[in-house]
């Protein structure tokens, strides 16, 4: 199963590097869903529950937010703090190490990164959110994810560099 996690993990890695030349939210938003599903598969192999927990949750807010970016319209607050109560609830199921909590921090960070406008704001959220991941994928000893989230930092850092104050919409 480890092999399986690796070849999930970089399928997320390809597909989440990809979302660093997209402009288009709704291009971003795909591309993390197809990413997030293939890490919530890297961490189940690996029988890391919360990191699977927190991915699989993460794809439901990314829909949901598609369907109100397709409508045009602003994803009401309600549903964030929905989605973070879910990611709070089902991690707390899942949750069997101490560490576990960054999985929910990583949870928190991703909702509130995915509703921003501004892409200055969600790239700044999603870089916390890959510290936090770096943080418990340290403290879980998973390879595969935690070589991802390192290049994802990288990605971060650079797509934060040359957008500047850039607007993703």
């Amino acid at each position: 199963m480890l092999i399986l996690s690796y070849i999930m993990s970089a399928g997320g890695l390809l597909t989440d590097i990809s979302t660093a030349v997209c402009v288009d939210m709704r291009k971003i938003l795909a591309l993390q869903l197809a990413s997030n599903l293939m890490m919530a598969a890297s961490y189940a192999c690996i029988s890391r529950w919360s990191g699977a927990m927190t991915s699989t949750v993460a794809c439901g807010l990314i829909v949901i937010n598609f369907y109100y970016r397709l409508k045009k319209k602003e994803i009401p607050i309600w549903i964030i703090w929905i989605n973070i109560a879910v990611f709070i609830a089902l991690n707390l199921f899942a949750f069997s190490r101490w560490y576990d909590i960054f999985a929910i921090a990583a949870g928190i960070m991703f909702a509130l990164g995915i509703a921003q406008k501004n892409g200055k704001y969600y790239r700044k959220c999603i870089f916390v959110n890959i510290v936090i991941w770096i943080t418990y994928n340290i403290l879980a000893k998973a390879t595969g994810p935690l070589i991802v989230q390192s290049v994802l930092a990288v990605v971060n850092i650079m797509a934060q560099r040359r957008d500047g104050i850039q607007e993703i919409g």
